[in-house]
């Protein structure tokens, strides 16, 4: 899973990283004897390896996400007992140790009807086209906890029925093997897989919800009466869950181009298992998300803030590399920073030009045509061929202050 920004989890973290082995530090499972349905969540916020810790990718949200959506699970698919692994508990030998315990209360009981529902959530991570969940001592780059392996877990606790939900990066790869693994050995009917994204695509949580996107869309359409409405047959509020992926698979959606910055998050359902649910008003609801449309407007505001960023820096490279004449009140001419239409923005007390003298001499030739038969070697006021001086001589004339019409008139009274 990716995270987008950070948060401050760390105190349930830590409360929840005690319940992988409730009176046992080695992780051993003691199971009613009567049970027949057990729900095994596998969350990670922390890791041993440093990268996985870093703040561009750290997570605060998987386990706290994973056990809120586990709880509500427990009430409304009836499940009878819930295994908590996480962060330091969820290595390969505990795992080993978790499933095996399974296996022996279930062999103890001789109840060969073992419903089983997993809840993973935390990193993920793929290379060549191998996709895999990321235990505690997971290293970048190294394969760790693949869709055959979780398999393999599976059949060692010999569970007869199995639910899969899993949310974190490059899930759809994991859940595409999982499933491909169990079908040989379970009926068509007994395997439901779901993935928060598909294999190519990241998983992102966000603090406005307090959640991964997937694991809050998921535990609202869980938790939300009106869609047990929509989805249910004739009856009562029951529906199977199956019914609700497709209204979980839109909101992930739309949370994704809200709080992802438009980027795309599709969640995959794999097998035809079917988990009933009824609704209860005890399922406690997740976070509210904020409105889409603040979340809209929220993005709106920083893309007009980008944009006009990008036009400052744009005005502000066009107004140093370019340059225009002007005529100062004394007859200097004055050479500025950027195009004319731009000199009226800048403020009155700072200099941002040059000033220098402007001789009859520095100005063109005066053409044959433009004499009327004077004199070549007298001095002229002829037309200035330059837009920008032919504009400064407009000026002078205005103003009468031209060096070469005082030149002009002293040559005259000297005759």
């Amino acid at each position: 899973m990716n995270e987008l920004c950070h948060g401050t989890t760390e105190q349930a973290n830590q409360k929840n990283g005690q319940s992988a082995s409730q009176g046992n530090p080695a992780g051993h499972v003691s199971l009613p004897p009567d049970c027949a349905s057990i729900l095994v969540i596998l969350a990670a916020d922390r890791f041993a390896d440093p990268l996985y810790m870093g703040s561009r990718v750290r997570l605060q949200f998987a386990v706290e996400g994973a056990l809120g959506l586990g709880s509500a699970l427990v009430k409304l698919a009836s499940c009878d007992r819930r295994i908590d692994v996480t962060d330091e508990a969820l290595t390969r030998e505990n795992l080993a140790q978790v499933f095996a315990d399974i296996a022996a209360i279930r062999d103890s009981k001789q109840d060969p009807a073992l419903n089983l529902c997993l809840i993973l959530s935390g990193h993920g991570d793929e290379a060549n086209g191998q996709s895999w969940f990321c235990t505690f001592q997971a290293r970048p780059g190294a394969v760790d906890l693949t869709g055959a392996d979780l398999a393999d877990l599976i059949r060692m606790a010999g569970a007869r029925r199995v639910t899969a939900i899993l949310d974190f990066c490059h899930a759809g790869g994991v859940a595409a093997d999982l499933h491909r693994a169990l079908e040989a050995d379970l009926d068509a009917g007994a395997v439901l897989v779901m993935a928060g994204a598909a294999a190519a695509e990241l998983a992102y949580e966000h603090p406005a919800l307090g959640r991964g996107l997937f694991t809050i869309a998921l535990h609202e359409a869980l938790t939300e009466r009106g869609f047990y409405t929509l989805a249910a047959a004739p009856g009562g509020p029951r529906t199977d869950l199956a019914s609700l992926f497709v209204f979980a698979r839109e909101r992930t959606e739309q949370l994704a181009y809200l709080y992802a910055g438009g980027k795309r998050q599709t969640p995959e359902i794999y097998g035809a298992g079917r988990v009933g649910l009824t609704w209860t008003a005890d399922a406690i609801a997740p976070p509210k998300a904020p409105e889409p449309r603040r979340a809209f407007a929220s993005r709106l505001r920083r893309i007009v803030g980008w944009s006009a960023t990008v036009a400052l820096l744009t005005g502000g490279l066009l107004f140093l590399l370019q340059y225009h004449l002007t005529v100062g009140p004394e007859g200097w001419v004055e050479m500025r920073a950027g195009p004319p239409w731009m000199a009226s923005l800048v403020p009155q007390g700072i200099n941002v030009g040059v000033q220098f003298p402007l001789a009859v001499t520095d100005l063109a030739p005066p053409s044959p045509a433009g004499t009327n038969g004077a004199s070549r070697n007298a001095p002229s006021c002829s037309p200035v061929r330059s837009v920008d001086l032919r504009r400064i001589r407009s000026r002078e004339e205005r103003t009468g202050s031209s060096s070469c019409g005082r030149s002009c008139r002293g040559k005259r009274s000297a005759e």
